[in-house]
């Protein structure tokens, strides 16, 4: 039942950067932005990698970002 209501959470969380974008488009990130999410998306697929997970569809729509609540 954990991993549901963290299903639920990212879910959410999901939707509220989705509204960034406006018009229910995808998020704008600024320059700055886009390259510290491409790095994080690259350091990520690199540790998959050395474990021997290979993802075979890499794309936007099968990441989930979050944002960070302080």
């Amino acid at each position: 039942m954990e991993m549901l209501g963290k299903s639920l959470e990212a879910r959410e969380q999901n939707d509220r950067l989705q509204g960034l974008g406006g018009q229910g488009g995808p998020p704008r990130f600024n320059n700055q932005t886009a390259v510290l999410v491409a790095d994080q998306v690259l350091r990520r697929i690199e540790y998959l990698h050395s474990k021997g997970i290979v993802h075979r569809d890499i794309k936007p729509e099968n990441f989930m970002f979050g944002i960070k609540s302080r």
